[in-house]
């Protein structure tokens, strides 16, 4: 038997080496555009406010970001989260953030752990929460810095922290 040879200049050749680097490009820019987003989301302000100084009523919250638009109305009754509704989600996250509202509001704070494979969506919408909870919080005082990064590892920009 004999054996076959593969020629460098064969059409076949190339256009395997023309797919193998397409598909490397795709995958460096998706890589690259997820940490940008986390960067993004690192500069967003965060409170960690607490549902106990928050007084009954229905606040609104909203985050913008380049890539996602979230508004919600957050009820607080008793100084406990009662509802969350969804007034905006747009943009190429959040699809699947109904758990993480769920989880909100079962265990009344606004950070719980982020849901897998859409961990984007989760920490935005941990942050609305959070900026809606501020507007019924009378003792609150933004403080000189209130980004989030304390939420999101931002050395390797891809996972968030999870207390």
């Amino acid at each position: 038997m004999e054996k076959k040879h593969i020629n460098p200049d064969s059409k076949s050749l190339r256009i395997v080496l023309i797919c193998m680097c397409a598909i490397l490009a795709v995958m460096m820019y998706i890589k690259n555009r997820h940490q940008n987003q986390y960067k993004e989301i690192a500069k967003l302000p965060f409170y960690n406010i607490s549902v106990s100084n928050v007084e009954d009523g229905t606040y609104h919250g909203k985050t913008y970001t380049s890539f996602q638009h979230i508004q919600l109305d957050v009820s607080v009754k008793d100084h406990k989260i009662t509802k969350i509704d969804i007034i905006e989600n747009e943009g190429s996250y959040g699809q699947k953030v109904a758990p993480i509202i769920d989880e909100m509001i079962l265990q009344n704070q606004s950070v719980v752990t982020a849901i897998k494979g859409d961990e984007i969506a989760s920490i935005l919408f941990i942050i609305c929460v959070d900026d809606a909870l501020k507007n019924g919080d009378p003792t609150f005082v933004a403080p000189v810095t209130n980004d989030s990064s304390n939420i999101i590892d931002t050395k390797s920009g891809l996972m968030p922290k999870i207390n």
